[in-house]
């Protein structure tokens, strides 16, 4: 019954958000010279610490201390380890706009208020928060129904966020990553960089889709199992949202402040 209560609160917010045009693209043209290395250094440099550095800068960590394994110190790591790798990531991407200049353009079309932004960001969680849970428990259901799997996984980063709920320092360092450092990096990686880049050679709408199906694929874990139906299928709805603010109010701040609102909430459900 909550998942048609969800489908019609949905559709009426949708329906609002269209007749006070909402979903009107403005009429301004956005264009500015992001090049493909560009683009590929930005995500070079989330794949070299993700991917190669975090992992060894762990493993050397632990050999390092010689401190007997218990879950604290487990987590410990985990969660310094994150942390530091988050902001690294985001320290040397925005390191790129001083080596190159033309990626300042990516923030901003002209100058932005912070409470325009934030007020976008609002307006725009608003209107697709009803949708994404929507989404979100339709897939559930289908998983429930028809795969018959009734323990369904949560997703990696909010498994790690229970995990520190007993340990405040370590909850407070998953915190602000999963809050600040994840919106402002994966912002600038997808929105930023990739949205861009794909707009000046296939259009806005266009961009939005490719951009935003990336971005639900990027959250896709085998830990996830089954659950992989639910995260990326909510995600990519979510995405569209995230694309498509970027693109109305012409400010990337916009998307990482609706970012950083969606990920609050989840933190507080």
């Amino acid at each position: 019954m909550s998942i048609i209560s969800f489908a019609i609160f949905a559709l009426i917010v949708l329906a609002i958000g269209w007749k006070r045009d909402f979903f009107l693209f403005p009429s301004f043209h956005w264009f500015f010279s992001i090049r493909w290395f560009h683009t590929a250094s930005a995500f070079f440099i989330y794949f070299l610490f993700s991917v190669i550095i975090s992992p060894i800068a762990g493993k050397w960590l632990k050999k390092a201390t010689f401190i007997k394994e218990s879950e604290h110190v487990v987590l410990s790591y985990a969660a310094w380890t994150n942390f530091l790798n988050s902001s690294a990531i985001l320290i040397c991407l925005l390191a790129l706009f001083v080596i190159f200049p033309v990626c300042r353009n990516i923030w901003a079309k002209s100058k932005h208020s912070l409470l325009q932004d934030l007020g976008a960001a609002l307006t725009t969680w608003i209107i697709s928060f009803p949708l994404v849970i929507f989404v979100n428990q339709g897939l559930d259901w289908i998983i429930t129904n028809i795969f018959h799997i009734h323990h369904a996984v949560d997703q990696l980063a909010v498994q790690f966020l229970k995990m520190t709920l007993g340990y405040p320092v370590l909850f407070v360092l998953a915190l602000i990553s999963i809050v600040v450092l994840a919106p402002f990096v994966e912002e600038i990686l997808f929105r930023g960089f990739l949205q861009s880049f794909i707009r000046q050679h296939l259009g806005k709408k266009q961009a939005i889709f490719i951009t935003s199906l990336l971005f639900s694929l990027f959250h896709y874990s085998p830990e996830q199992k089954i659950s992989n139906l639910t995260i990326v299928g909510s995600l990519f709805v979510f995405s569209l949202f995230l694309g498509f603010i970027y693109e109305k109010t012409g400010s990337l701040f916009s998307a990482i402040a609706l970012h950083s609102l969606f990920n609050t909430v989840n933190v507080v459900n």
